[in-house]
């Protein structure tokens, strides 16, 4: 019962502050506190609560513009991952915001287990149809379609319907118990399974790609991410499928990209390769193996499986295959990657060698094969080059003090595979926008020139790869990102990296590009304390003024930082 009544103390939180989804337009107007308790707090309790890896539960205030319902849902796996479809239970919070419902209740909005896109009419007599073939008879279940629910969806596709008592620890037990029951018959009542691996490269349902869908389910591992780093890693990779995750070693790094590929993987086995570099790798053999000098006709193939890898992908080129690189500079990365960097910059074959069909003697680099490298920097690696830098988006961890007081504040219960194979169904998709043509940035054009010229000045100018890969990445990130977080990202991600040198080198660049971040009218120090509504850009602006902090204090800098 003590999870029921954390449960009930969030709500109660969030009732306290009604005034705050009353008011606000868009997701950042929403008391931070109650975002948190509606969309990890809660729904992360809730998963104490169920102590079943086969459930996801998620939470919404709402995608950029906020919801007029805020929701949590548990959704059954084998039946749907989406809100969107299927069925599943779900947490409505009442028109005025002070009271919440729990409901057996529908998705409506793309075709699922009941038909195709749903008229108010079809979700009424849906809700019939369900009810009848159930059957279930309970004085608190509510079927009348009185809710006080301000979206009507919601409200015309609750199933069953109970106003939830957050001062009764005992009754919400026996409520929630009475759904989850019900959830379970229903899945015992109907076809819900879901299609076996052997099935579905022919059978599977192909949705359209969802950010939404991605960032809630990895979330629901109970791994702690900002929604916008999940965004910019699947959005970098959509640009281009080569993404450098750098940072604070333990921050997450691994288990975020990890937990990114087996979202997205049908068989996980088959399309997620990860491998561990070693600081004796000095050519490419751990990566694509070699032919036996001893027997001329033996092909070795490597014991890390990427070969094997890139051999399977090009064979499926439909589904998204991720190599996962982690410490990708414990050796010199040209050392062991010179194939794959050359591969990507001249869209040539891997040559191998001039044997038999059981290893081809080149092999493409594969259009959906995804490679997501992990760095950290200490005395034990070395640095990347430019070359290898400007080849991939390079994202940054850092850990934020809220995020670190969440940690240490709570128990933590880390379940990946609430995460596995969520998105498989969308996987098809991401990779035909990860292959598609894109136009060039126009919008940007002279934020980008303003930087280029900055750059210039000591030889770390971009060609025109990176303002393709720019345009890319603002192409998919501009239309959900908030405004100027896409640029400022891109900015952060493609152009910075690059920068390394003396003080007498970067100092004059730093300052003329700090300048370029900020907002127009605004006349402030690169060493003045930083406020980030001073700034068109601010998180570039930031990471301009920590490397400035750096070399004045060391006399050397560089975008990776120990």
């Amino acid at each position: 019962m003590e999870n029921i009544l954390t449960i009930n103390k969030g709500f109660n939180q969030c009732f306290e502050k009604a005034s705050t989804f009353e008011q606000a337009q868009i997701t950042s107007d929403i008391d931070k506190v109650v975002s948190k308790l509606i969309t990890r707090t809660i729904p992360q309790e809730i998963s104490f609560y169920l102590n079943d890896s086969n459930y996801l539960v998620n939470g919404s205030v709402g995608k950029g513009r906020a919801t007029k319902t805020p929701w949590i849902a548990i959704l059954d796996k084998e039946i749907t991952t989406s809100t969107r479809e299927g069925v599943y239970i779900v947490f409505l919070f009442s028109s005025d915001y002070k009271h919440v419902y729990l409901t057996l209740n529908q998705g409506t909005t793309v075709p699922g287990q009941f038909g195709p896109r749903l008229g108010k009419k079809e979700i009424v007599e849906n809700s019939k149809r369900i009810r009848n073939l159930l059957n279930i008879k309970d004085d608190i279940l509510e079927t009348d379609g009185n809710a006080d629910i301000a979206d009507e969806r919601y409200k015309l596709g609750a199933i069953y319907y109970t106003l939830w008592n957050v001062n009764d620890i005992k009754e919400g037990e026996r409520v929630l118990k009475l759904y989850l029951s019900i959830y379970k018959k229903y899945k015992e009542s109907f076809d819900t399974k879901p299609i076996t691996s052997i099935q579905a490269h022919e059978t599977m349902t192909i949705l359209h790609f969802s950010i939404t869908s991605v960032v809630e389910s990895l979330l629901s591992t109970g791994l702690i991410y900002s929604e916008t780093l999940i965004k910019r890693l699947a959005y970098s990779l959509m640009a281009k499928p080569f993404v450098i995750l750098s940072g604070l070693a333990g921050s997450g790094k691994t288990q975020l990209a990890l937990a990114f590929a087996k979202c997205l993987s049908e068989n996980i086995e088959e399309q997620v390769c990860t491998v561990s570099i070693r600081a004796d790798w000095t050519n490419r053999e751990p990566l694509l193996g070699y032919p036996n000098a001893l027997k001329g006709d033996e092909y070795v193939l490597p014991e890390s499986g990427v070969l094997q890898l890139l051999m399977r992908a090009n064979e499926d080129p439909s589904k998204p295959y991720f190599l996962i690189l982690d410490e990708m500079n414990l050796s010199v990365v040209e050392r062991y990657f010179a194939d794959f960097l050359s591969a990507m910059e001249s869209g040539e074959p891997i040559k191998l060698w001039d044997g038999n069909d059981d290893v081809p003697a080149e092999i493409p680099l594969p259009k959906n094969v995804f490679i997501i490298g992990t760095i950290n920097v200490d005395e034990t690696t070395y640095m990347f080059s430019p070359k290898v830098l400007d080849r991939a988006n390079v994202i940054e961890f850092k850990i934020a003090p809220d995020e670190m007081e969440e940690y240490l504040g709570k128990k933590v219960n880390i379940n990946l595979e609430n995460a596995y194979s969520a998105c498989a169904d969308m996987a098809v998709d991401f990779v035909n926008k990860a292959k598609s043509q894109v136009e060039k940035d126009e919008k940007n054009k002279e934020v980008l020139l303003s930087f280029f010229k900055e750059l210039k000045k000591v030889n770390a100018e971009f060609g025109y790869r990176t303002v393709n890969e720019i345009s890319r990445y603002l192409h998919f990130a501009e239309g959900d990102l908030e405004d100027g977080a896409a640029i400022d990202t891109a900015i952060l991600q493609k152009l910075l990296p690059k920068l390394h040198g003396s003080r007498k080198k970067i100092v004059p660049v730093l300052t003329s590009m700090w300048k370029l971040c900020l907002n127009e009218g605004v006349a402030k120090e690169i060493d003045a304390e930083f406020n980030a509504t001073d700034f068109k850009y601010p998180e570039s602006a930031e990471k301009i003024q920590r490397m400035y902090q750096a070399v004045v204090d060391n006399g050397f800098t560089s975008f990776a930082e120990a």
